[in-house]
């Protein structure tokens, strides 16, 4: 089976070129972001640069890593730095995100056939710089400029991508509101998709939040929307689940599960998390991650 997706992904690559690379931008590569359904309101971490970077802002000095499997043969490796400005009250965020497959020399398309591609070539580089601006106690504005460069096979494509986005917090005391807009391209070259999200955060109990998500894609008409729950089980240990729904979309529904925890060290604390999904067709994403905050 998982030679056979080798096979779906070598077609579907060759096929659709550039709409698969700009769709990567979307893939899972930070846990607790992507285990509450990728949240426009998330927010107070470098993870949310992935999705409204207004969210980065969180008063500290970050430090990032984290590791993804998933597609059977693709991982991705992300290094990612974050410092707070105090005069300028201005939140800096950069990350470095590989995603690579590994290599293989032959899929099999039946129980006695085999498809001979040779070397299978695939890596992308998607660089992120991010600032996040406090315009008022409550109001967040914040935008990234991002740089793709990537090769499929013998395909190789390279493009400059703006994102920008604001968060308002604390409305009636009850919820949050994050809007962000996508993967606006400096030069229209290869057509990426923007992509519009709107999302709320409501704060039903100190150890509950719930988050809801609706995002447009304007090139393929696609909407989709999730929903994620984050528990506070015990002190310092929480609990994600999360649901997309693809309306209109060719994207599968499926539900998303993480955890994490917080672990305080005098001046700094080490936040480990975990999320992972199941997919029919391209078998479980498991990404893991540890953020140091001081």
């Amino acid at each position: 089976m998982k030679k056979i997706t080798f096979f779906i992904i070598f077609c579907s690559l060759n096929l659709y070129g550039s709409k698969f690379i700009s769709d990567f931008w979307q893939f899972p590569i930070f846990p607790k972001l992507y285990s509450l359904g990728m949240p426009s309101t998330f927010s107070e971490s470098i993870e949310a640069i992935n999705v409204n970077p207004a969210g980065i802002l969180s008063k500290k000095t970050q430090i990032y890593l984290s590791h993804t499997e998933y597609f059977v043969s693709f991982r991705s490796e992300v290094v990612g730095v974050s410092t707070f400005l105090k005069n300028n009250a201005t939140q800096f965020a950069f990350i470095f995100n590989y995603i690579y497959a590994l290599p293989f020399q032959e899929t099999m398309i039946s129980d006695n056939n085999y498809f001979k591609i040779g070397e299978f070539s695939v890596y992308f580089l998607l660089p992120i710089l991010g600032f996040s601006l406090e315009f008022d106690k409550n109001i967040n504005l914040g935008a990234s400029l991002k740089y793709n460069y990537s090769k499929v096979c013998s395909e190789i494509i390279d493009s400059l991508l703006f994102d920008f986005g604001f968060t308002l917090k604390n409305i009636f005391n009850v919820f949050d509101v994050g809007i962000s807009l996508q993967n606006i391209e400096f030069i229209k070259k290869y057509f990426f998709e923007k992509q519009f999200n709107f999302g709320i955060k409501w704060k039903v109990k100190k150890i509950i939040n719930l988050y809801n998500n609706f995002q447009y894609m304007s090139k393929s008409n696609e909407y989709k929307t999730s929903i994620g729950v984050l528990f506070f089980i015990i002190k310092n240990f929480n609990i994600n689940l999360g649901y997309k729904y693809g309306i209109k979309s060719a994207e599968p529904d499926k539900f998303i599960c993480g955890t994490g925890y917080n672990l305080l060290v005098e001046k700094f604390n080490i936040n480990f998390n975990w999320a992972g999904s199941f997919n029919n067709y391209l078998g479980w994403i498991n990404i893991l991650s540890i953020e140091l905050n001081f």
